[in-house]
């Protein structure tokens, strides 16, 4: 996907989970089976097959997690490339249990990219399974008139997608205060935040929130409470399907609230100064110092009014920052800016 920031059909983003689920491989043995042969790399034989494999930075430290190895100075200049085989070859004998290793197919190599080493444990979800209960949840006879598209779509190890409903038209029937922006409530649409990790890294997350269409912007709403649903990789199948189907519809039923929040927020003008408030958000959300500078020279630019003003460029800043996580934990403050008691 070439511009991650285009509307996409539920045709086309099957499209892309079905791509991404042809290139994965689970195998499932014990770290005998692995011959380790240094920076990441080595070979996993799986009955009358043996395959190259070289670990992503999540998989090394999976594998190091599960070994017992550690994993920091491992990877640190201090530990030469020949003990840190050694090492990982000796640790690897003292593990007897299977072992689940998640591969995925090298796009530039006839190899498999270790992405994961986890315990026997972990109730594989993947995101083509999650993705088929979520779009049969779409393609219901209550959802469905309101066309549903897929929007920032992201898949990889992990997944992260929104869903808006392009149909539904939220904006009050009254005049619009002033925004930042000059473009008023802006087509306001509900839309609902879903991510997936293959990895180990996280499980399913599905969260409220709404989309802008004036910017093409989208806020989650009440990513810290109790209107999302956090599904770790563990319990029954079913217990995931069920999870993630209850989830949807009542994501979808609370973005309104997230919705009314932001039309009240733009009543509500700003009493601090922007550095004031770019430093006590900042740490609650543990941001380093560089991306502080660059949230608060964005907003300076844009010169918010209100409290909705604020949520709003910050959402708009979230969508320019090169780093996914944080662009994600961007959108999630900006949610939060918008339900706070006091900013």
């Amino acid at each position: 996907m070439e511009n991650r920031y285009e509307k996409v059909s539920l045709q086309a983003f099957d499209t892309m989970i079905q791509d991404h689920k042809s290139t994965l491989r689970d195998v499932r043995t014990n770290f005998s089976k692995l011959d380790y042969l240094g920076s990441g790399a080595g070979t996993l034989a799986n009955g009358f097959e043996t395959v190259g494999v070289k670990a992503t930075e999540t998989g090394y430290m999976k594998m190091c997690q599960r070994m017992g190895a550690p994993y920091s100075w491992l990877q640190s200049e201090r530990c030469p490339e020949d003990l840190e085989v050694t090492i990982v070859n000796r640790l690897k004998r003292e593990v007897r249990d299977d072992q689940l290793f998640r591969l995925r197919k090298s796009p530039d190599a006839d190899e498999y990219l270790l992405r994961s080493v986890l315990s026997k444990q972990y109730r594989v979800f993947d995101h083509h399974q999650v993705w088929e209960v979520v779009k049969n949840t779409l393609e219901s006879n209550a959802i469905a008139p309101t066309d549903p598209v897929i929007w920032k779509p992201s898949v990889s190890d992990s997944m992260n997608v929104w869903v808006l409903f392009d149909s539904v038209l939220a904006d009050p029937n009254s005049p619009a205060p002033s925004s930042y922006d000059g473009g008023g409530y802006g087509g306001l649409k509900p839309a609902i935040h879903i991510k997936n990790a293959e990895d180990g890294t996280g499980g399913v997350n599905i969260a409220s929130g709404f989309y802008r269409s004036y910017c093409a912007n989208g806020v989650i709403f009440g990513y810290q409470n109790d209107t999302v649903m956090r599904k770790i990789h563990k319990g029954s199948h079913y217990e995931m399907i069920g999870a993630v189907m209850g989830a949807m519809t009542y994501a979808l039923r609370m973005s309104a609230d997230g919705i009314r929040a932001y039309i009240q927020a733009m009543q509500v003008e700003l009493n601090k100064e922007l550095d004031d408030i770019v430093d006590v958000w900042g740490k609650k959300y543990a941001f380093g110092v560089h991306a502080c500078e660059l949230w608060a020279s964005f907003l300076k630019d844009q010169e918010p009014k209100t409290v909705a003003d604020l949520a709003m460029a910050t959402s708009d800043f979230a969508g320019r920052y090169p780093d996914s996580k944080l662009s994600t934990d961007f959108e999630r403050l900006a949610g939060d800016l918008i339900t706070a008691r006091r900013i």
